[in-house]
Protein backbone atom coordinates (compact mmCIF):
# COMPACT_ATOMS: atom_id res chain seq x y z
CA UNK A 1 0.00 0.00 0.00
CA UNK A 2 1.66 3.21 -1.24
CA UNK A 3 0.40 6.15 -0.63
CA UNK A 4 1.18 9.95 -1.47
CA UNK A 5 -0.21 13.39 -0.94
CA UNK A 6 -0.77 15.93 -3.87
CA UNK A 7 0.39 19.27 -3.52
CA UNK A 8 -2.46 21.50 -3.82
CA UNK A 9 -5.28 19.48 -3.42
CA UNK A 10 -6.56 16.92 -1.12
CA UNK A 11 -6.86 14.29 -3.59
CA UNK A 12 -4.58 11.00 -3.25
CA UNK A 13 -2.72 8.84 -5.00
CA UNK A 14 -3.43 4.87 -4.21
CA UNK A 15 -2.04 2.44 -5.64
CA UNK A 16 -3.34 -1.02 -4.39
CA UNK A 17 -2.88 -4.60 -4.71
CA UNK A 18 -6.14 -4.84 -6.21
CA UNK A 19 -5.17 -2.18 -9.06
CA UNK A 20 -2.69 -4.37 -9.50
CA UNK A 21 -4.80 -7.24 -10.19
CA UNK A 22 -7.22 -4.90 -12.40
CA UNK A 23 -4.19 -4.18 -14.32
CA UNK A 24 -3.30 -7.28 -15.14
CA UNK A 25 -6.59 -8.01 -16.09
CA UNK A 26 -6.37 -5.53 -18.86
CA UNK A 27 -3.23 -6.53 -20.38
CA UNK A 28 -4.28 -9.64 -20.83
CA UNK A 29 -7.78 -8.99 -22.26
CA UNK A 30 -5.49 -6.72 -24.93
CA UNK A 31 -3.36 -9.26 -25.23
CA UNK A 32 -6.00 -11.70 -26.11
CA UNK A 33 -8.47 -9.24 -28.01
CA UNK A 34 -5.03 -9.16 -30.42
CA UNK A 35 -4.02 -11.95 -30.92
CA UNK A 36 -7.67 -12.50 -32.49
CA UNK A 37 -6.58 -10.00 -35.05
CA UNK A 38 -2.95 -11.33 -35.47
CA UNK A 39 -2.26 -13.58 -38.02
CA UNK A 40 0.67 -14.28 -40.40
CA UNK A 41 1.58 -16.24 -43.55
CA UNK A 42 4.97 -16.74 -44.28
CA UNK A 43 4.68 -19.41 -46.95
CA UNK A 44 4.91 -19.92 -50.46
CA UNK A 45 1.84 -17.84 -52.39
CA UNK A 46 1.98 -20.42 -55.16
CA UNK A 47 -0.36 -23.76 -54.11
CA UNK A 48 1.53 -26.14 -56.74
CA UNK A 49 -1.00 -27.99 -59.23
CA UNK A 50 -0.37 -30.96 -61.51
CA UNK A 51 3.66 -30.32 -62.89
CA UNK A 52 3.40 -32.23 -66.10
CA UNK A 53 6.29 -31.53 -68.91
CA UNK A 54 7.48 -32.44 -72.20
CA UNK A 55 8.71 -35.73 -73.08
CA UNK A 56 12.43 -36.62 -72.74
CA UNK A 57 13.71 -37.89 -75.72
CA UNK A 58 16.07 -40.63 -76.92
CA UNK A 59 18.65 -39.73 -78.96
CA UNK A 60 17.66 -42.10 -81.24
CA UNK A 61 14.67 -40.28 -82.14
CA UNK A 62 13.67 -37.55 -83.86
CA UNK A 63 10.38 -35.68 -82.56
CA UNK A 64 8.85 -34.48 -85.88
CA UNK A 65 5.86 -32.94 -83.89
CA UNK A 66 4.58 -32.67 -80.52
CA UNK A 67 0.46 -31.68 -80.63
CA UNK A 68 -0.74 -30.23 -77.30
CA UNK A 69 -4.39 -30.42 -76.55
CA UNK A 70 -6.15 -29.29 -73.37
CA UNK A 71 -9.33 -29.14 -72.57
CA UNK A 72 -10.94 -27.10 -69.83
CA UNK A 73 -13.28 -27.96 -67.39
CA UNK A 74 -16.85 -25.25 -67.02
CA UNK A 75 -15.21 -24.60 -63.84
CA UNK A 76 -11.85 -24.67 -63.78
CA UNK A 77 -10.98 -27.39 -61.55
CA UNK A 78 -9.73 -29.64 -63.97
CA UNK A 79 -8.40 -30.00 -67.53
CA UNK A 80 -7.86 -32.97 -69.51
CA UNK A 81 -4.30 -33.51 -71.52
CA UNK A 82 -4.14 -35.14 -74.92
CA UNK A 83 -0.61 -35.27 -76.07
CA UNK A 84 0.36 -36.66 -79.14
CA UNK A 85 4.43 -37.20 -80.25
CA UNK A 86 5.13 -38.09 -83.58
CA UNK A 87 8.80 -39.31 -83.67
CA UNK A 88 11.22 -41.23 -86.04
CA UNK A 89 13.03 -44.09 -84.61
CA UNK A 90 16.62 -44.58 -86.12
CA UNK A 91 16.42 -48.16 -84.80
CA UNK A 92 15.03 -51.88 -84.60
CA UNK A 93 14.51 -53.37 -81.27
CA UNK A 94 12.90 -53.06 -77.61
CA UNK A 95 13.97 -49.59 -76.09
CA UNK A 96 13.08 -46.94 -73.89
CA UNK A 97 12.24 -43.61 -76.52
CA UNK A 98 10.23 -41.43 -74.30
CA UNK A 99 10.92 -40.37 -70.20
CA UNK A 100 8.02 -38.38 -68.57
CA UNK A 101 7.98 -36.27 -65.81
CA UNK A 102 3.94 -35.46 -63.95
CA UNK A 103 3.08 -35.60 -60.81
CA UNK A 104 -0.13 -34.73 -58.82
CA UNK A 105 -2.49 -35.46 -61.53
CA UNK A 106 -6.32 -36.13 -61.00
CA UNK A 107 -6.61 -39.03 -62.59
CA UNK A 108 -4.33 -41.63 -64.28
CA UNK A 109 -1.41 -40.79 -66.37
CA UNK A 110 -1.64 -42.93 -69.61
CA UNK A 111 1.00 -43.82 -72.65
CA UNK A 112 -0.10 -45.43 -76.38
CA UNK A 113 2.24 -46.50 -79.00
CA UNK A 114 0.44 -46.78 -82.20
CA UNK A 115 -2.55 -46.82 -80.35
CA UNK A 116 -1.70 -49.82 -78.27
CA UNK A 117 -1.71 -48.80 -74.52
CA UNK A 118 1.52 -49.90 -72.53
CA UNK A 119 2.53 -50.02 -68.65
CA UNK A 120 4.38 -47.57 -67.30
CA UNK A 121 6.98 -47.45 -65.07
CA UNK A 122 8.55 -45.88 -62.30
CA UNK A 123 12.59 -45.61 -62.85
CA UNK A 124 14.35 -47.77 -59.93
CA UNK A 125 15.67 -45.49 -57.03
CA UNK A 126 18.73 -47.02 -57.40
CA UNK A 127 19.08 -44.98 -61.02
CA UNK A 128 19.40 -41.71 -59.47
CA UNK A 129 23.24 -42.72 -59.03
CA UNK A 130 23.68 -44.90 -61.90
CA UNK A 131 21.40 -44.79 -64.78
CA UNK A 132 22.21 -47.52 -66.36
CA UNK A 133 22.12 -49.15 -70.31
CA UNK A 134 18.91 -48.73 -70.68
CA UNK A 135 18.96 -44.99 -70.02
CA UNK A 136 22.21 -44.20 -71.34
CA UNK A 137 20.76 -42.57 -74.80
CA UNK A 138 19.16 -39.69 -72.45
CA UNK A 139 22.44 -39.11 -71.12
CA UNK A 140 22.67 -35.55 -72.92
CA UNK A 141 19.23 -34.68 -71.49
CA UNK A 142 20.79 -34.74 -67.50
CA UNK A 143 23.80 -33.67 -65.43
CA UNK A 144 25.66 -35.20 -62.77
CA UNK A 145 26.55 -33.78 -58.95
CA UNK A 146 29.07 -36.36 -58.36
CA UNK A 147 27.00 -39.56 -58.69
CA UNK A 148 23.49 -37.56 -58.97
CA UNK A 149 21.81 -37.99 -62.18
CA UNK A 150 19.39 -34.90 -62.21
CA UNK A 151 17.53 -32.73 -64.75
CA UNK A 152 16.12 -29.11 -64.19
CA UNK A 153 12.92 -28.39 -65.30
CA UNK A 154 11.14 -24.99 -65.83
CA UNK A 155 7.77 -24.16 -64.14
CA UNK A 156 8.38 -20.14 -64.08
CA UNK A 157 9.97 -17.34 -65.81
CA UNK A 158 13.67 -18.35 -63.84
CA UNK A 159 12.07 -20.99 -61.43
CA UNK A 160 12.76 -24.23 -62.05
CA UNK A 161 12.88 -27.47 -59.67
CA UNK A 162 15.32 -29.88 -59.98
CA UNK A 163 14.45 -33.95 -60.45
CA UNK A 164 16.39 -36.84 -60.04
CA UNK A 165 15.82 -39.68 -62.67
CA UNK A 166 14.44 -41.81 -60.02
CA UNK A 167 11.77 -39.24 -60.12
CA UNK A 168 10.46 -39.80 -63.56
CA UNK A 169 7.87 -42.45 -65.51
CA UNK A 170 9.31 -44.74 -68.74
CA UNK A 171 8.27 -47.45 -70.90
CA UNK A 172 9.71 -50.17 -72.67
CA UNK A 173 8.39 -51.22 -76.12
CA UNK A 174 9.68 -52.81 -79.69
CA UNK A 175 9.57 -50.17 -82.35
CA UNK A 176 10.64 -50.63 -85.87
CA UNK A 177 12.93 -47.69 -87.53
CA UNK A 178 10.55 -45.41 -89.12
CA UNK A 179 8.11 -43.15 -88.08
CA UNK A 180 5.71 -43.69 -84.81
CA UNK A 181 2.78 -42.05 -82.31
CA UNK A 182 3.32 -41.96 -78.77
CA UNK A 183 0.23 -40.08 -76.88
CA UNK A 184 0.02 -39.40 -73.27
CA UNK A 185 -3.07 -38.53 -71.56
CA UNK A 186 -4.11 -37.47 -67.96
CA UNK A 187 -6.54 -35.19 -66.20
CA UNK A 188 -4.64 -32.26 -64.38
CA UNK A 189 -5.51 -29.97 -61.53
CA UNK A 190 -5.08 -26.24 -61.17
CA UNK A 191 -2.26 -24.37 -59.45
CA UNK A 192 -3.30 -21.28 -57.44
CA UNK A 193 -1.63 -18.05 -56.97
CA UNK A 194 -2.40 -16.12 -54.00
CA UNK A 195 -0.10 -13.30 -54.03
CA UNK A 196 -2.96 -10.59 -55.56
CA UNK A 197 -5.79 -9.64 -53.43
CA UNK A 198 -7.99 -12.61 -55.97
CA UNK A 199 -6.41 -16.16 -56.84
CA UNK A 200 -5.09 -16.31 -59.86
CA UNK A 201 -5.75 -20.42 -61.47
CA UNK A 202 -3.17 -21.08 -63.75
CA UNK A 203 -2.57 -24.74 -65.85
CA UNK A 204 1.11 -25.40 -66.14
CA UNK A 205 2.96 -27.65 -68.82
CA UNK A 206 7.07 -27.21 -68.59
CA UNK A 207 8.03 -26.98 -72.65
CA UNK A 208 11.93 -26.73 -71.02
CA UNK A 209 12.77 -30.76 -71.85
CA UNK A 210 12.35 -30.08 -75.34
CA UNK A 211 15.70 -28.04 -75.33
CA UNK A 212 17.28 -31.88 -75.51
CA UNK A 213 15.66 -33.03 -77.72
CA UNK A 214 18.13 -34.13 -80.67
CA UNK A 215 15.25 -32.00 -83.20
CA UNK A 216 12.70 -29.96 -82.92
CA UNK A 217 10.07 -30.10 -85.50
CA UNK A 218 6.57 -28.22 -84.57
CA UNK A 219 4.60 -27.71 -81.49
CA UNK A 220 0.72 -27.51 -81.94
CA UNK A 221 -0.98 -26.14 -78.95
CA UNK A 222 -4.83 -26.16 -79.12
CA UNK A 223 -6.54 -25.14 -75.79
CA UNK A 224 -10.38 -25.77 -75.71
CA UNK A 225 -12.56 -23.70 -73.74
CA UNK A 226 -15.57 -23.93 -75.03
CA UNK A 227 -17.01 -25.78 -71.90
CA UNK A 228 -15.77 -22.87 -69.86
CA UNK A 229 -16.53 -19.71 -71.52
CA UNK A 230 -14.41 -17.29 -69.63
CA UNK A 231 -11.74 -15.31 -70.70
CA UNK A 232 -8.22 -17.23 -70.00
CA UNK A 233 -4.46 -15.72 -70.57
CA UNK A 234 -1.65 -17.61 -71.87
CA UNK A 235 2.20 -16.42 -71.65
CA UNK A 236 1.92 -17.20 -75.58
CA UNK A 237 0.73 -14.49 -76.70
CA UNK A 238 -2.19 -13.81 -78.51
CA UNK A 239 -3.82 -17.21 -80.43
CA UNK A 240 -3.34 -17.40 -84.02
CA UNK A 241 -6.84 -19.18 -84.33
CA UNK A 242 -10.30 -19.26 -82.08
CA UNK A 243 -11.54 -16.49 -79.85
CA UNK A 244 -12.81 -17.14 -76.08
CA UNK A 245 -15.25 -19.83 -75.42
CA UNK A 246 -13.98 -21.64 -78.60
CA UNK A 247 -10.92 -23.75 -79.37
CA UNK A 248 -7.57 -21.51 -78.92
CA UNK A 249 -4.39 -22.37 -81.31
CA UNK A 250 -0.83 -21.92 -81.64
CA UNK A 251 2.19 -23.54 -83.74
CA UNK A 252 5.12 -23.01 -83.26
CA UNK A 253 8.33 -23.88 -85.24
CA UNK A 254 10.38 -23.67 -81.92
CA UNK A 255 10.41 -23.68 -78.23
CA UNK A 256 8.41 -19.97 -77.78
CA UNK A 257 9.18 -20.12 -73.68
CA UNK A 258 9.84 -22.50 -70.89
CA UNK A 259 6.42 -23.27 -70.06
CA UNK A 260 3.32 -23.09 -71.22
CA UNK A 261 0.41 -21.35 -68.45
CA UNK A 262 -3.01 -20.97 -68.66
CA UNK A 263 -4.28 -18.14 -66.25
CA UNK A 264 -7.97 -17.62 -65.08
CA UNK A 265 -8.62 -14.62 -62.36
CA UNK A 266 -12.45 -14.83 -61.34
CA UNK A 267 -14.66 -12.06 -61.45
CA UNK A 268 -15.14 -10.26 -57.90
CA UNK A 269 -18.69 -7.73 -57.04
CA UNK A 270 -18.33 -3.89 -57.61
CA UNK A 271 -18.22 -4.26 -53.74
CA UNK A 272 -15.16 -6.08 -53.12
CA UNK A 273 -13.33 -4.09 -56.61
CA UNK A 274 -14.38 -0.64 -54.44
CA UNK A 275 -12.67 -2.13 -51.26
CA UNK A 276 -9.60 -3.50 -53.02
CA UNK A 277 -8.91 -0.19 -54.72
CA UNK A 278 -9.42 1.67 -51.25
CA UNK A 279 -6.95 -1.10 -49.92
CA UNK A 280 -6.54 -1.83 -46.12
CA UNK A 281 -4.48 1.76 -45.66
CA UNK A 282 -7.38 3.37 -47.27
CA UNK A 283 -10.38 1.97 -44.93
CA UNK A 284 -8.08 2.37 -41.87
CA UNK A 285 -7.58 6.09 -41.97
CA UNK A 286 -11.65 6.55 -43.15
CA UNK A 287 -12.43 4.45 -39.42
CA UNK A 288 -9.63 6.63 -37.79
CA UNK A 289 -11.21 9.92 -38.94
CA UNK A 290 -14.53 8.66 -37.86
CA UNK A 291 -12.99 7.82 -34.54
CA UNK A 292 -11.22 10.76 -34.30
CA UNK A 293 -14.79 13.03 -35.11
CA UNK A 294 -16.35 10.86 -32.39
CA UNK A 295 -13.76 11.08 -29.97
CA UNK A 296 -13.29 15.02 -30.49
CA UNK A 297 -17.19 15.77 -30.20
CA UNK A 298 -16.88 13.61 -26.76
CA UNK A 299 -14.19 15.99 -25.54
CA UNK A 300 -15.99 18.85 -26.02
CA UNK A 301 -18.75 17.82 -24.44
CA UNK A 302 -17.26 16.70 -21.53
CA UNK A 303 -15.28 20.51 -21.10
CA UNK A 304 -18.52 22.44 -21.45
CA UNK A 305 -19.80 20.22 -18.51
CA UNK A 306 -17.02 20.29 -16.83
CA UNK A 307 -15.06 23.19 -17.46
CA UNK A 308 -13.57 23.83 -14.11
CA UNK A 309 -11.37 20.60 -14.76
CA UNK A 310 -7.64 20.90 -15.17
CA UNK A 311 -7.63 17.03 -16.80
CA UNK A 312 -9.78 15.54 -19.25
CA UNK A 313 -10.30 12.22 -18.85
CA UNK A 314 -11.99 11.50 -22.24
CA UNK A 315 -8.95 13.48 -23.70
CA UNK A 316 -6.73 10.93 -22.13
CA UNK A 317 -8.38 7.47 -21.76
CA UNK A 318 -9.48 8.01 -25.62
CA UNK A 319 -5.75 8.77 -27.08
CA UNK A 320 -4.67 5.66 -24.90
CA UNK A 321 -7.30 3.53 -26.84
CA UNK A 322 -7.93 4.78 -29.52
CA UNK A 323 -4.83 4.62 -31.62
CA UNK A 324 -4.16 0.92 -30.58
CA UNK A 325 -7.83 0.46 -32.48
CA UNK A 326 -7.31 2.12 -35.15
CA UNK A 327 -4.38 -0.51 -35.40
CA UNK A 328 -6.33 -3.13 -34.74
CA UNK A 329 -8.63 -2.19 -37.41
CA UNK A 330 -5.87 -2.28 -40.09
CA UNK A 331 -5.03 -5.65 -39.41
CA UNK A 332 -8.75 -6.90 -39.71
CA UNK A 333 -9.10 -4.94 -42.92
CA UNK A 334 -7.31 -7.43 -44.46
CA UNK A 335 -10.09 -9.68 -43.42
CA UNK A 336 -12.94 -7.55 -44.47
CA UNK A 337 -11.80 -7.08 -48.04
CA UNK A 338 -11.18 -11.24 -48.24
CA UNK A 339 -14.61 -11.57 -47.25
CA UNK A 340 -15.68 -9.38 -49.91
CA UNK A 341 -13.90 -11.11 -52.01
CA UNK A 342 -15.25 -14.55 -50.81
CA UNK A 343 -13.99 -17.71 -51.86
CA UNK A 344 -11.63 -16.91 -54.33
CA UNK A 345 -9.72 -14.32 -52.15
CA UNK A 346 -6.24 -15.23 -51.88
CA UNK A 347 -5.77 -14.19 -48.34
CA UNK A 348 -1.95 -13.85 -48.37
CA UNK A 349 -0.71 -10.88 -46.36
CA UNK A 350 2.12 -12.06 -44.40
CA UNK A 351 2.14 -10.88 -40.69
CA UNK A 352 0.07 -8.40 -40.84
CA UNK A 353 -0.08 -7.77 -36.67
CA UNK A 354 3.34 -6.36 -37.01
CA UNK A 355 1.44 -3.18 -37.66
CA UNK A 356 0.96 -2.58 -34.12
CA UNK A 357 4.64 -1.77 -33.60
CA UNK A 358 4.09 1.71 -34.65
CA UNK A 359 1.59 1.99 -31.50
CA UNK A 360 4.39 3.96 -29.86
CA UNK A 361 4.86 6.48 -32.34
CA UNK A 362 0.80 6.80 -33.15
CA UNK A 363 0.00 6.85 -30.09
CA UNK A 364 1.96 10.35 -28.58
CA UNK A 365 1.11 11.85 -31.95
CA UNK A 366 -2.51 11.43 -31.92
CA UNK A 367 -2.90 12.92 -28.49
CA UNK A 368 -1.15 15.74 -28.94
CA UNK A 369 -3.31 16.42 -32.29
CA UNK A 370 -6.44 16.00 -29.90
CA UNK A 371 -4.83 18.24 -27.18
CA UNK A 372 -4.13 20.81 -29.67
CA UNK A 373 -7.88 20.30 -31.50
CA UNK A 374 -9.40 20.45 -27.73
CA UNK A 375 -7.88 23.77 -27.37
CA UNK A 376 -9.37 25.25 -30.27
CA UNK A 377 -12.86 25.08 -28.38
CA UNK A 378 -14.65 28.79 -28.16
CA UNK A 379 -13.88 29.76 -24.50
CA UNK A 380 -17.16 32.05 -24.70
CA UNK A 381 -19.21 28.95 -25.81
CA UNK A 382 -18.33 27.08 -22.30
CA UNK A 383 -18.46 29.98 -20.35
CA UNK A 384 -22.03 30.33 -21.44
CA UNK A 385 -22.69 26.30 -20.96
CA UNK A 386 -21.23 26.88 -17.76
Amino acid sequence: HYENQLPGNTQFLTLTVNTQQMMKQFLFIVLFVTAQFCYGNMASPVRKGTSSSAAFSSRNIDILKEQLNISINPDFTTAFFDITYTIFNETDGKQVPLLFHAVNYKEDFKVWVDDREVSILQVPKDYRHSAGDAFEPFANSFSQSGDLTYVLIYWEEGVGSTYYLSDLKYFETNLSRGEHKIRVTYTASPWENRDYWVKEYSFRYSLSPAKHWKSFGALEVNVNTTGFNRPVTTNLGEPQKGTPGSVLSWTFQKIPANYLQINYVPEVSNTAKSLIKIGPDGLTIIFGLLLAAIHLFLIAFHKRRYLKKKYSWVLIAGSIIIPFIILLFNISSYNIIDRAIGEHAGRYHGYTFLVLIFYPVLMPVYWLVMWLLSKLFPKKAIQEKD
